[in-house]
C-alpha cells in the first residue's frame, strides 16, 4: 500500500468567496459562512444587474463579512463578456478581490454534484461558490485605464476590419450574380476604373454592350483618365 500526504488549503487570508451567476438582467448570489465544525450559514440572493443595486449589495456583503471575521470579499463569476462588466468593475472600485471560474468546470461540477446539466441560476451560483472555496479559479486581469482604452480601440479596429471584408464579399457575390462573366481583378472595382464603370453603367453588362465599343471607350476615358485600352477591351468582352 502506498501512503502519501495531502495538504489541505486553509483560508489563511480570511477571504469570503461570493459566487455569482451572471445574466443580462439579474445576478444570482450564493455564499456561505462557517458557524460550527459541521454547520454553515448559507446566503442566497437575487439582485438586478445594475450599478446601483450591485454597489448596495456589495457594501452589505462587506459589512457582513467583517462582522464574521473576514478581511475582504472575492467576487467570483464566469467570464460572460459585457454582462459581468458592471459586477467586476464595482467590485474593483470597492477594493474587493475578483476571479473567474471556467464555464466548463461549472458544467462538469453540476454533473458530479447534481447528476444533471440543466440550467439553474441558483445551482450555478452555488457551484461557482464551491469552486471558489476550493480555489479552482482563473485570474481576472485588470489593466490601467490607458491600456484598457487601447485594448478597446484594437477590438473596434478588428470589428471594422471584419466588416470591411464582409462588405467586399457581399459586393463580389452581388457582382457575380449580376455579371457572371466578369473576369477582371476584383481590385479593379475599387480603383478609379471601377468607380467610373459604376457611375456610367452600374456594373450592368447589358448597358455596357448596348452601344458599340468606341462609344464605351470614349465615355469611360471621359470619367477615368489614363485607363489602359487592354482593360477596357477585357471589360467590354466580358
Amino acid at each position: 500500500m502506498k501512503i502519501t500526504e495531502k495538504t489541505l488549503e486553509v483560508n489563511a487570508n480570511h477571504i469570503l468567496n461570493i459566487g455569482v451567476d451572471v445574466s443580462s438582467r439579474k445576478l444570482d448570489v450564493h455564499f456561505e459562512c462557517p458557524l460550527q465544525l459541521n454547520k454553515r450559514e448559507v446566503y442566497r440572493e437575487q439582485i438586478l444587474n445594475r450599478s446601483v443595486e450591485i454597489e448596495k449589495a456589495l457594501k452589505n456583503y462587506l459589512s457582513l463579512a467583517q462582522s464574521k471575521g473576514f478581511l475582504n470579499l472575492r467576487i467570483v463569476c464566469e467570464p460572460t463578456g459585457p454582462y459581468s462588466l458592471n459586477l467586476l468593475s464595482m467590485a474593483t472600485h470597492l477594493n474587493c478581490l475578483t476571479a473567474y471560474v471556467s464555464g466548463e468546470a461549472v458544467k462538469n461540477s453540476k454533473i458530479i454534484e447534481f447528476n444533471g446539466t440543466n440550467k439553474n441560476d441558483l445551482v450555478d451560483a452555488e457551484l461557482i461558490n464551491s469552486l471558489a472555496e476550493r480555489n479552482k479559479v482563473l485570474i481576472h486581469r485588470t489593466y490601467s485605464a490607458n491600456y484598457t482604452r487601447l485594448r478597446m480601440l484594437n477590438s473596434h479596429y478588428e470589428d471594422v476590419d471584419k466588416a470591411y471584408v464582409s462588405a467586399r464579399n457581399q459586393v463580389h457575390n452581388t457582382l457575380k450574380q449580376l455579371w457572371p462573366d466578369y473576369s477582371s481583378k476584383l481590385s479593379l472595382l475599387y480603383a478609379s476604373t471601377g468607380q467610373a464603370l459604376y457611375r456610367c453603367y452600374g456594373f450592368n453588362p447589358w448597358k455596357i454592350v448596348s452601344y458599340n465599343y468606341s462609344y464605351f471607350e470614349r465615355r469611360m476615358r471621359t470619367h477615368c483618365k489614363g485607363v489602359w485600352s487592354s482593360t477596357l477591351k477585357q471589360i467590354y468582352r466580358d
